[in-house]
């Protein structure tokens, strides 16, 4: 298995060819992103909209709040890839009230969802995977 990190900054063109290289060279290898950074990329951007504040003000039993958001969007890493984008339109149909979250809602279209996405739904997907979901056993 091969790691490849999954961090904030934007994917370059260099990385996405380094992925399609990787496969090149090691055909029968899996390559998936780490897990624990997966869903630290979505708080960051819940960050960045200024949503912090809601999401930590969220009762933990709201399903309409900020945390049950980033709880949905993060749990979409484990569904059946044929079924992440019904989800994602149920998610965000359940929560176009919050403020800004058009925004999230683009931004994790175009960067986990959309053909040609930075990050292709193997990486991060982990349905019916039985392998570790973190590159650190102290991060998972």
């Amino acid at each position: 298995m091969i790691w490849f990190l999954i961090h904030n900054s934007s994917l370059s063109i260099s990385n996405k060819v380094l992925l399609a290289d990787l496969k090149n060279v090691f055909p029968n290898t899996t390559i998936k992103g780490c897990n624990f950074h997966y869903n630290q990329c979505i708080f960051k951007k819940i960050q960045d909209l200024a949503l912090q504040k809601d999401y930590y003000d969220s009762l933990e039993d709201d399903p309409t709040s900020v945390k049950c958001l980033v709880q949905q969007t993060g749990a979409l890493a484990f569904m059946p890839i044929s079924k992440i984008n019904e989800l994602w339109c149920t998610i965000m149909d359940k929560f176009e009230h919050i403020p800004r979250s058009q925004d999230f809602f683009d931004y994790y279209t175009d960067t986990w969802i959309d053909k040609g996405c930075l990050y292709p739904r193997q990486l991060w997907n982990y349905y019916n995977f039985n392998g570790p979901r973190t590159n650190n056993g102290l991060e998972g």
